[in-house]
């Protein structure tokens, strides 16, 4: 395993980029281990793979092979604790390897404990930057959504892409539990549309929004027209009102961007999109609140 340990050393002093492929270039080592195996799948390049082709996986088929291996990060951890960019190719590698035990997360638990939340924000930082431009840039490419209606465009497309091994939610192991479908805004807001589209559209997560943060967001038309979208595709009969869906956001949507967010919501909210045939709490709130803003606006007049 020290082996292992060298090549993956030199190729973490060497990078001067996050590489998404890395584990293909310790496979090109020749490097033989008992118990290590590599996988590349067939090794064709795919439409549906984030990067046109499987990242690969290390596979330990031994117990022997695990502890030497969890080791071998171990050292590797701390030897780069101070350069961000080692170990996010480090956290790529963790998160490309398989073993038994593999879903109780221990080498991704033990990276993170070793390195703290700061570091480790730093480390999903710099890993959303670099997938915010090789995330799919082959095969998937949109406009700067401007609307609410371009939002939607881009989440429904989104509902079709699939990966069995998503390095996008791989990343968001670094900054919350891997089975929380509950995201807070500020893990997003780096993100480019397509990411967002991606967890929003896709894996169905739910956005948390502080009071504070909420307020800062009305002065941002596209956080608005994304958030906009984010409630009228929420069409599953048994979603509920997020705490961030207030009378003051309505009025954001309505009242000042009635022509880019408004009507959307208006022909969305009471019923003429087929998208709204099963009635939720979402809705149901969001038809009240959008009603007593016409009303009294129409009173004022």
């Amino acid at each position: 395993m020290e082996q292992m340990k060298a090549i993956i050393h030199k190729l973490l002093s060497e990078k001067l980029i996050i590489d998404w492929l890395i584990v293909h270039d310790i496979s090109k080592s020749n490097i033989e281990i008992f118990g290590v195996e590599f996988s590349f799948v067939d090794g064709k390049e795919r439409r549906d793979e984030a990067f046109k082709t499987n990242q690969g996986y290390i596979s330990l088929k031994t117990p022997s092979s695990i502890t030497e291996f969890t080791k071998v990060v171990t050292e590797l951890t701390e030897e780069f604790k101070s350069n961000s960019l080692a170990l996010a190719n480090l956290f790529i590698i963790i998160s490309r390897t398989s073993y038994s035990g593999e879903e109780k997360e221990v080498l991704i638990k033990k990276f993170k404990k070793h390195l703290g939340k700061d570091i480790c924000q730093k480390v999903f930082n710099l890993l959303i930057a670099s997938l915010n431009s090789e995330y799919y840039k082959d095969s998937h490419s949109f406009k700067s959504p401007k609307s609410t209606n371009d939002w939607l465009e881009i989440l429904r497309s989104a509902e079709y892409m699939h990966s069995i091994s998503d390095p996008l939610i791989n990343c968001l192991q670094l900054v919350m539990g891997e089975r929380n479908r509950n995201i807070n805004f500020e893990i997003i807001e780096n993100m480019k549309p397509l990411l967002r589209a991606v967890l929003i559209g896709q894996y169905g997560f739910y956005i948390n929004i502080s009071t504070k943060k909420i307020k800062l967001l009305y002065r941002s038309l596209e956080e608005l027209t994304f958030l906009s979208a984010c409630l009228i595709d929420a069409s599953e009969a048994n979603k509920t009102s997020p705490n961030w869906l207030t009378e003051n956001l309505v009025k954001q949507f309505v009242e000042t961007h009635w022509d880019i967010i408004g009507k959307g919501i208006f022909v969305h909210a009471f019923g003429f999109s087929y998208r709204n045939k099963n009635r939720n709490k979402l809705y149901e709130n969001l038809e009240d609140l959008i009603h007593a803003i016409l009303v009294k606006k129409l009173l004022l007049d």
